[in-house]
């Protein structure tokens, strides 16, 4: 159950400090369903999403590299599987819609992770504020990989902060590109993800499956009815994220992901310091034009991870502005 906010005005105002000229509306309404995809970019995100567009949709952009083409939140509003068109009316007789949430990943080509979290924070807890009923969560992971690389952990760590625990059970683990590699292999990695990183999670209640692209609305139709056997009400979720960026009034790097995503950016810097020195070292010694360029680049990064971590403080002036709200 949702907590009645009594301090609605100050909750917006608190969201408001948190927007950027540039971020898009979503015109969300009251009892609009949502199901948001995460995880790491690549993994395939916009490729199931695509899956559940009928003919004359508008199709995401895809991407086949690790250069990622989803950097904003992208909603898009799908139709309900055929056996969850009754759904499609809420208890008022009032209509509704399904939106798929398309999400970027927490290693974004083009984009610092602090500002990842901010799009996909601020748009969770807009819908929030709206009304609009979180049936549940897809979180997609590559099973091609052969271990859970850097990338891929700080991704799960996040997303694990932004989900919280109260919802765990509304989660949906899946494995992605089985036809790129040998099924025993597949199964086994999975096996393992299950035994290992998902434990807690498969434990609490989130479900591990195959993404099989020909199935995605059977999928979708699962995620609608999985609290309810009779299929005649969709579950209200929310996320740690929405509760303390609403209810609690907390600035993003004051929440559980901000924390996490400020102490993986200072490991990550004191790493990139000491890369960097080792560099130095070298252009000092050799006026190799390969060294130098890592040397710069290297500078550029480490540039972008204090920004990207300086981000991740409150100022005095906004802690000010909500004592006195």
């Amino acid at each position: 159950m949702r907590k009645y906010r009594r301090d609605s005005a100050k909750i917006m105002r608190n969201l408001a400090r948190m927007t950027k000229p540039e971020d898009g509306i979503f015109p969300g309404c009251p009892n609009d369903i949502v199901i948001p995809v995460m995880g790491p970019t690549g993994v395939g995100k916009s490729t199931f999403i695509n899956s559940l567009l009928t003919e004359g949709q508008p199709q995401m952009l895809v991407g086949h590299s690790l250069m990622s083409c989803t950097s904003t939140i992208n909603p898009v509003v799908v139709n309900f599987p055929s056996d969850t068109n009754h759904l499609q009316v809420d208890a008022k007789g009032e209509n509704r819609r399904l939106i798929i949430v398309d999400t970027p990943g927490f290693d974004d080509t083009f984009v610092d992770d602090s500002e990842i979290l901010r799009r996909i924070s601020l748009w969770l807890a807009q819908s929030y504020t709206k009304n609009m009923k979180l049936a549940g969560v897809i979180y997609l992971h590559d099973i091609t990989q052969t271990r859970m690389l850097g990338t891929t952990r700080r991704n799960l760590d996040m997303f694990r902060k932004l989900v919280g625990d109260k919802a765990l059970s509304a989660v949906v683990l899946g494995t992605t590109k089985w036809g790129s590699v040998d099924e025993l292999v597949a199964r086994r990695r999975q096996s393992e993800l299950a035994d290992s990183y998902w434990k807690e999670m498969s434990d609490a209640g989130s479900r591990i499956v195959q993404i099989d692209l020909k199935k995605s609305l059977v999928l979708i139709s699962q995620i609608l009815t999985h609290k309810d056997p009779k299929h005649t009400t969709v579950a209200d979720e929310f996320l740690m994220i929405q509760e303390e960026l609403t209810e609690m009034r907390k600035f993003i790097p004051e929440t559980e992901a901000g924390k996490t995503l400020r102490y993986t950016l200072e490991q990550v810097i004191e790493l990139q310091r000491a890369r960097a020195e080792k560099l130095k070292e070298k252009t000092d010694k050799s006026n190799d034009n390969k060294i130098v360029q890592e040397f710069h680049e290297g500078q550029k990064r480490l540039e972008d991870l204090v920004r990207a971590a300086k981000d991740m403080k409150v100022p005095f002036s906004a802690r000010i502005k909500r004592f006195f709200d």
